[in-house]
């Protein structure tokens, strides 16, 4: 929550003045989305601090969310268990991680927004940068977001729906070639409809559910950018992003932005906390304008065997997201 004293602080060599906050920046998007890189890219900014995955908006409380992390398909805690070790005890080794769950253990009684509170006043004056791809599954975990931090700023990051697809299969081609494919990647992956993989409807489930929330919030605390905008200009966009929350722009920062590989969190963890980020992001966290020309809207999808193309309603909700 913003308070109301007034702070002017050094921090790596430049002064920053403003209104006390501990109010994260949200960055929303899909799961196996380029949000993660993009969070990476923002934590690049001298005012800002990334964070990887926290799954902390699943539950109300400290004590709910540890029984989910229990019985999870996937390693939710490993997140959370780094950040910690990295804040409070100053680096990602297998003894801070140990330390990190007794801190946690400790604090079962708090708040999942108080969690991130108390690491925001650690790392303040930076601001958060708190990205969850599972925040957007359910209307219920944004809106706990939103009452606990009612005066944080959301950005949602979309992309092509032909991109996002892409990136579903090529997730998922990657985990059956080392093993089983999780329950979460088999969701994203199948039609619920037809039990076909085709990711389109995911795409529109999720992106749907961000833009019918953030499009009641002002324009002071809500945002929309293309990762593909990004990809074909990043100088401008990030620009476009750091004025929007109020940072500073000059090209030394903004040119720091572009290398999401500089994030401590952008890597595989030690052994008792190896993953809590983006997948795609920590096999290869660098950022590259390389990437293949997407095809019309209405072209046919090389993954449906009746050479189909998108939904009418997924052709809707993508132009009126910028796409063609």
């Amino acid at each position: 929550m913003a308070a109301d004293s007034k702070f002017s602080t050094e921090n790596d060599g430049f002064l920053w003045s403003g209104k006390v906050t501990t109010d994260p920046i949200f960055v929303l998007a899909p799961p196996c989305s380029s949000a993660a890189a993009f969070a990476a890219m923002l934590g690049r900014h001298p005012q800002l601090y990334d964070l990887p995955e926290l799954h902390l908006f699943l539950a109300e409380t400290m004590a709910d969310w540890s029984l989910l992390a229990e019985n999870a398909s996937f390693h939710m805690d490993h997140g959370l268990l780094r950040v910690i070790a990295q804040v409070f005890y100053g680096a990602q080794t297998e003894a801070t991680i140990r330390q990190a769950k007794g801190w946690l253990r400790r604090r079962r009684h708090f708040s999942t927004g108080l969690i991130l509170e108390t690491l925001a006043l650690d790392v303040y004056p930076l601001i958060l940068i708190y990205t969850s791809s599972s925040i957007v599954r359910s209307v219920e975990f944004l809106d706990r977001a939103y009452r606990m931090f009612s005066d944080a700023k959301f950005i949602f990051v979309s992309e092509h729906p032909t991109r996002y697809c892409r990136a579903v299969l090529d997730e998922w081609t990657t985990a059956k070639t080392s093993g089983e494919v999780p329950d979460w990647l088999r969701k994203l992956a199948f039609n619920p409809h037809n039990q076909q993989i085709d990711p389109q409807w995911t795409w529109l489930a999720l992106c749907k559910r961000i833009w019918d929330f953030i499009e009641p919030l002002p324009d002071t605390h809500k945002l929309h950018i293309r990762f593909d905008d990004l990809v074909a200009n990043p100088e401008a966009l990030l620009h476009r992003v750091a004025a929007w929350i109020g940072l500073r722009t000059t090209p030394e920062t903004v040119a720091s932005m572009q290398h999401p590989e500089g994030s401590v969190y952008a890597c595989y963890g030690p052994c008792n906390a190896v993953y809590g980020n983006s997948p795609a992001l920590l096999r290869s966290p660098g950022f590259s304008t390389h990437v293949s020309e997407l095809q019309p809207l209405t072209a046919p999808l090389a993954w449906l065997s009746d050479s189909e193309g998108f939904s009418a309603e997924v052709v809707k909700l993508a132009e009126i997201l910028g796409y063609s």
